[in-house]
């Protein structure tokens, strides 16, 4: 069993993200806390490892949003992106990662710089379309949204 990752979790404004330099950012999408069958999903797969598993990324993003889905229906989370790894042949502390029903070979991990979470404040409400999936926006988008429908 792999040692549990220290996650450090701030609460902190979207206006705090200020003092990073505008970038391309990945939006992913998620379900609420969550331990199925010894696997951790969700809120809990970012809180343990500092890590999102596994989109099929096109781009190179420099920062990570997490939109958790019903009942929150709102962007929670931030993180600086340290590297984007191929789980299967990088260093992490993901256990089991083939064992995920949602991981394909060729899938991606997003391990966050620092082992540093931002909980916002005030988190990006659900307005407009559905988020099924993951999508891009800029960092400068995502601190002046109002709701989801402003991100894209």
């Amino acid at each position: 069993m792999a040692a549990q990752n220290k996650v450090r979790l701030y609460r902190k404004p979207r206006k705090y993200l200020e003092k990073y330099s505008d970038g391309l950012m990945v939006i992913c999408t998620s379900i609420p806390v969550t331990l199925i069958e010894g696997k951790y999903y969700g809120e809990q797969f970012l809180l343990r490892y500092s890590a999102w598993g596994f989109p099929n990324l096109a781009r190179d993003p420099d920062y990570f949003g997490l939109y958790i889905s019903y009942p929150i229906q709102s962007v929670r989370y931030f993180g600086v992106i340290d590297k984007i790894i191929d789980p299967a042949e990088g260093e992490h502390l993901v256990e089991n990662f083939r064992d995920y029903d949602i991981y394909e070979k060729g899938d991606k991990l997003i391990m966050l710089e620092n082992d540093l979470i931002i909980e916002l404040d005030d988190e990006i409400p659900f307005k407009g379309n559905r988020v099924l999936n993951f999508r891009y926006t800029s960092l400068d988008r995502f601190i002046d949204a109002e709701s989801t429908k402003d991100l894209w």
